[in-house]
């Protein structure tokens, strides 16, 4: 996970002045949720999919992120 948190680190530092949080730490937060979405669909047996409630933490995710 870590060239995936990296690349989107620097995604992120190219809208620094719309962040709330740092680019890295913006960065670990997307990551770490993401991580946790896989885990969950393995533990799901691969039932769970993983995109089906990506927009609304996308939503919630954004509006922690960015700012207003």
């Amino acid at each position: 996970y870590e060239r995936l948190e990296l690349s989107i680190k620097q995604m992120l530092s190219s809208k620094k002045d719309s962040l709330q949080l740092t680019a890295g730490q913006s960065a670990h937060l997307i990551t770490s949720i993401m991580e946790g979405m896989i885990s969950r669909f393995i533990r799901s047996k691969f039932k769970e999919i993983p995109s089906s409630y990506l927009e609304n933490y996308w939503s919630f995710i954004s509006r922690g992120i960015f700012k207003s």
